[in-house]
């Protein structure tokens, strides 16, 4: 139920709907406004760098889904494996993004036809690894028309059969859909105009470094940039010594020609 409330979740949102689902928390659908069923703790705005467990456990300590699952994350930066476990049992049962009845479990093998409604392909995401959701919003993903098959970072497109994985920085699921399956009439249907907030918000998405102290630092470049930026440097690095010598040869060439001179014009004088 948590995760596939998270359909309609800003694009613009600094925070993972992943991470906020596996918090306890349920997107109320204005702003950026969720709550936790259990405790009815309503947090109306999340910050770049926010950790959705820390602020769960200590805002509502006594509630039991913190009790349960939260009580020990301090160590680690990441929702304990016991939260995520609950999360796979608890989001069996999902809600259509029209509908607030219950749905049941989906078969992410078979059920393709159910699995044609974004709720319910956003709902399969309920075990998307962490480290995978550093790189690709799940929201995105079913956006795109894509659910998780539960294996690696592989996802296939409900419509079209097609399957996608290995997921890099920079890709958007909706531009790499449409280049490998070009012929699929779900991706064929969607605008360009709907994707472009998704991806600006990718940049707020990039991992975050865990200092000692439990403070978080995001990094501004991904991966790739990381390697362009390097291999800037080290051209600028080769252009600087090459001038460098250059600078040297002729500085000692200048001196060599003023000796020269004044060589010469002492053994005319004599």
């Amino acid at each position: 139920m948590r995760l596939a409330s998270f359909a309609t979740w800003p694009s613009t949102a600094m925070l993972s709907s992943l991470a906020l689902a596996r918090s306890g928390f349920t997107y109320i659908g204005q702003g950026e406004s969720t709550v936790c069923k259990e405790c009815q703790l309503v947090v109306d705005t999340w910050k770049r760098g926010d950790r959705p467990e820390v602020v769960h456990r200590q805002r509502s300590p006594n509630c039991a889904f913190v009790q349960q699952h939260l009580q020990d994350s301090d160590s680690i930066s990441s929702i304990s494996r016991p939260a995520a476990a609950a999360a796979t049992a608890e989001i069996g049962a999902v809600a259509s993004a029209s509908s607030s009845s219950a749905m049941g479990t989906v078969d992410r093998s078979t059920d393709f036809a159910r699995l044609q409604d974004e709720a319910v392909r956003l709902s399969t995401f309920h075990d998307w690894p962490e480290r995978a959701a550093r790189i690709v919003e799940p929201r995105d993903l079913a956006k795109a028309g894509m659910f998780y098959t539960g294996q690696s970072d592989r996802v296939q497109c409900a419509f079209c059969r097609g399957y996608l994985h290995n997921w890099q920085y920079g890709k958007a699921p909706a531009d790499e859909h449409r280049k490998e399956f070009p012929d699929c009439s779900f991706i064929n249907r969607l605008k360009d105009d709907d994707f472009p907030a998704a991806a600006a918000a990718s940049s707020h998405r990039r991992p975050h470094h865990q200092h000692a102290n439990g403070s978080t630092l995001s990094s501004d470049i991904s991966r790739y940039e990381l390697q362009q930026l390097l291999q800037v440097g080290h051209i600028a690095a080769n252009l600087f010594r090459n001038m460098l010598v250059y600078c040297l040869i002729k500085h000692f060439l200048s001196l060599f020609v003023v000796n020269l001179f004044s060589f010469l014009e002492y053994v005319l004088y004599i």
